[in-house]
């Protein structure tokens, strides 16, 4: 018997705080989903403001990643590449010359290459990664979508020497492990040309909303016309546009123009989270769960279960996400954590986002359970 009473109530939101750097330079930073690859946990970002050692803002990544390197201390973020003037290394890398801003153009000199990942890292069976990001120009007076890319991601480990440790001092007999995340952007379609993208913008944003990996294909919830559609291609052909098929309500067929809207999802105006399988926190017969917020700037966490991968879903509110230290303003880019929750209990780890110059707020979903359920009938 699962847990978590069905339909889902939140009985309680433990709100713990914000996930910070150990460096405690108190970065400004959104997205925040999690994921686990090599044996360890990372936490991927959107838009960091990044400030040097004695707090000064130097400047925007437009993505970063994290180690997670405490499981019990999920607040406890730890970036591995950081240059000397204080900016945070991207996770996923722009390529050399993808885009220069022109400085004599006084409407775009502040546009800017953005590379964001909203749907997450998937593990494939090699243990490597792969990100589906989007690419696009903002700031600017024409910002541009530019079509959706895919990279793979792996860890590298690696023995620093104890003659390494630091530039002037050696330690005899100490060494450190050294683990880090290497991103290759992969090019479509056995594509040449170093800007190819796998969709392009008047495609399918690919991966938008959730990646999640089941049985032989990676399944892809994404934006196409203002709509959620559901596309799937085998775990084995990533990078090739030819492989994915779309879910039409009755079959997968290859052409996404037939793909039929997530009716339930796009009727709650679904803008971002996570789809997660679990038959532990509302039984088997609802393993797929989907946990994100609306784009109605309302901060509702919504709740969906679904038999199927495709559907169909229901959708249920069940609280609201809430500031800490900023008096006003909407959250966003809510997930799901499963690796730290207590499904077994009915609790579910989430995170959701201030706006600026807020950043990723952690907290417990405690859900009314099935013995609660009883005692109040």
């Amino acid at each position: 018997m699962p847990p978590a009473a069905y339909p889902p109530v939140v009985d309680e939101i433990e709100v713990l705080g914000y996930v910070s750097d150990i460096n405690d330079r108190g970065y400004s930073r959104d997205i925040g989903r999690t994921f686990e690859l090599g044996g360890k946990r990372w936490m991927h970002f959107g838009d960091t403001f990044c400030k040097d050692a004695t707090g000064n803002f130097v400047g925007i990544t437009s993505n970063t990643v994290a180690s997670l390197p405490d499981s019990s201390n999920f607040l406890a973020s730890k970036y591995l590449e950081i240059e000397k003037d204080g900016i945070v290394k991207p996770f996923i890398h722009p390529l050399p010359y993808e885009f220069t801003p022109d400085p004599d153009d006084p409407d775009n000199k502040d546009a800017r290459l953005v590379l964001w990942s909203f749907g997450g890292v998937v593990e494939l069976e090699d243990r490597t990664g792969r990100v589906f990001f989007e690419k696009s120009v903002v700031g600017g007076s024409q910002p541009e979508y530019c079509g959706t890319g895919i990279a793979k991601v792996s860890v590298h480990h690696g023995y620093v020497p104890p003659w390494n440790l630091t530039k002037w001092l050696c330690v005899p007999g100490v060494a450190t492990r050294e683990v880090k995340l290497h991103v290759e952007r992969l090019m479509p379609n056995g594509c040449v040309d170093q800007w190819g993208m796998l969709f392009g913008p008047d495609e399918p944003r690919i991966g938008s909303l959730s990646t999640l990996v089941h049985g032989s294909f990676v399944y892809l919830w994404s934006l196409y016309k203002d709509k959620l559609i559901l596309g799937r291609t085998p775990r084995c052909i990533t990078t090739w546009t030819s492989a994915y098929t779309f879910w039409t309500g009755s079959d997968w067929v290859s052409n996404y123009t037939e793909a039929a809207p997530i009716d339930s999802m796009n009727d709650a105006k679904i803008a971002q989270g996570g789809v997660f399988y679990s038959e532990s926190l509302f039984g088997c017969s609802s393993p797929f769960i989907f946990v994100g917020v609306n784009g109605y700037a309302d901060s509702k966490i919504q709740v969906g279960v679904a038999e199927k991968v495709e559907g169909p879903w229901e959708i249920f509110p069940v609280g609201t996400a809430t500031c800490i230290d900023r008096k006003d303003g909407f959250q966003y880019c809510i997930y799901p954590h499963t690796w730290a929750s207590d499904e077994q209990n009915g609790e579910l780890m989430v995170t959701w986002c201030e706006q600026w110059p807020g950043g990723v707020i952690a907290a417990k979903l405690k859900f009314q359970t099935v013995e609660e359920e009883k005692t109040e009938l």
